[in-house]
């Protein structure tokens, strides 16, 4: 993923000062220029940040922006006041990482490439690079794979020739970015029979009844898929329900299995696992409302 990609390329950097944001003590709570101004060890003024920055080069890493900004006004004056130290540090590398939508939801109001000079985007997996990451962790096992018969939509649709490239293919098809999901639906499609492991064709998880859900509940999912986790007092503050009726709705919302509690700060999030089958339900929602 994007961390995984920062990190394998911090050698290559070559920096001796590096400045890497860590949310576990910081988050929302404080905000990106508390949180660095603590690692550099100066005020949290944009002025005093910049002169230290600009005593050497410095390598400045933000790692999923989308949980560091409040989803209201505040969060985006925070934003433009990072934009502001980086505007007085050209000598400094500033690294970003956030998810395609909130790139985009920024980028309509302050466009990055006024401040950043790349943008590296995910590249999509292979099916071959995908094959060989799994069957590298299973060889250990000993275990043979018996892999599924391919429908005929899938013989129709692509190239692929074997039930094994027809099986890899359907696994990119439905996860083509994320390797994590990529793997929790191989697991899901796996059988064990003696010695060997029967794969059925992988299935993404189907969350029907998401039309029938109110508004409101849609709208809590959507601002959780864009900012990633929130806290439970900012969800409430969001909603025009009175704060009982706005408790009771983030409830329903985790007995029904779309939103869990986050490992910090009292905040929601929705299971990794549910994360674009309920992207892609809300899209056709709004399609088809559009």
């Amino acid at each position: 993923g994007k961390t995984s990609l920062i990190d394998n390329h911090l050698f290559d950097i070559g920096a001796s000062n590096v400045y890497r944001l860590d949310r576990r003590f910081w988050y929302r709570d404080d905000g990106i220029l508390r949180a660095l101004a603590f690692e550099l060890g100066a005020r949290e003024e944009v002025d005093v940040m910049a002169r230290k920055l600009q005593r050497g080069p410095h390598v400045v890493i933000i790692d999923a922006l989308e949980r560091w900004l409040s989803p209201d006004t505040s969060g985006f004056a925070q934003w433009r006041k990072v934009r502001q130290l980086m505007s007085k540090t050209p000598s400094t590398l500033w690294i970003v990482s956030t998810h395609d939508r909130f790139y985009e939801l920024l980028d309509e109001a302050l466009p990055w490439d006024v401040a950043f000079t790349d943008t590296i985007a995910m590249r999509r997996l292979s099916r071959d690079k995908l094959a060989s990451v799994i069957e590298l962790r299973h060889r250990l096992s000993g275990h043979s794979f018996d892999f599924p018969e391919p429908s005929l939509r899938q013989r129709l649709m692509t190239r692929a020739e074997t039930k094994k490239e027809l099986y890899y293919e359907e696994l990119v098809r439905r996860c083509p970015y994320d390797l994590r999901a990529a793997l929790y639906f191989h697991l899901r499609a796996m059988t064990q029979r003696r010695d060997t492991i029967f794969l059925q064709p992988p299935q993404s998880p189907s969350i029907p009844f998401i039309h029938t859900l109110r508004l409101e509940e849609q709208a809590v999912i959507l601002s959780l898929l864009q900012f990633d986790q929130l806290p439970k007092k900012t969800l409430r503050l969001n909603l025009s329900s009175s704060a009982m009726e706005s408790l009771e709705l983030l409830k329903r919302l985790q007995l029904l299995g779309l939103i869990e509690d986050s490992q910090s700060h009292d905040e929601l999030r929705i299971p990794h696992r549910l994360r674009r089958p309920l992207l892609s339900e809300l899209s056709s929602t709004i399609k088809e409302v559009s």
